[in-house]
């Protein structure tokens, strides 16, 4: 169940959970500094959706052989030491409850200087709802076509699938 607040809105004839776009009643965007417990869960939540979606999947080719994927333990574990790198590189931006900024809805990694997404995730219950597409949005990651991600994963595609991404992995190492 989500709890009740201000920036939520209920469409009556959908009957879905839109992010209220009333005065006053706005998603809350503000930078994260790193070091905190807050950073604790975007390492967490981004190895966890890797290890649980590998980025270098690779699709079975003409001759049916398909390299194996790296296990999840082993992504759990040294995507970790990547991220940490990436973050200390790059801008966060998380979506938090108006009314409570500690309560993380979801959060953006991107470079702003050499345009390239890292990552955006947006907690289970609150898809769909347009949280990781303001979160886009405030990036102004999407005036770029196509799109440069160094994580691709089957959610983003599905999120956004007008959208022309082009993965670049080397760029989460530079």
């Amino acid at each position: 169940m989500i709890a009740a607040s201000p920036a939520i809105a209920m469409v009556p004839e959908t009957r879905s959970l839109v992010i209220n776009q009333q005065p006053g009643a706005e998603l809350l965007i503000r930078p994260l500094e790193l070091g905190g417990r807050e950073t604790g869960f975007v390492l967490d939540s981004w190895s966890r959706a890797i290890a649980r979606d590998p980025i270098w999947r690779v699709e079975v080719g003409r001759r049916g052989v398909a390299r194996t994927p790296i296990p999840p333990s082993l992504s759990l574990y040294y995507h970790d030491i990547i991220l940490k790198k990436i973050l200390t590189n790059c801008t966060l931006l998380v979506a938090c409850d108006p009314e409570d900024p500690d309560v993380i809805w979801g959060y953006v990694a991107f470079d702003q200087v050499d345009p390239v997404l890292h990552f955006v995730y947006v907690k289970g219950a609150f898809r769909r709802m347009g949280i990781g597409t303001r979160l886009l949005n405030e990036a102004r990651l999407m005036l770029d076509d196509p799109v440069i991600v160094s994580h691709r994963t089957e959610s983003l595609f599905k999120a956004w699938p007008n959208v022309k991404w082009r993965w670049n992995p080397y760029r989460m190492m530079i």
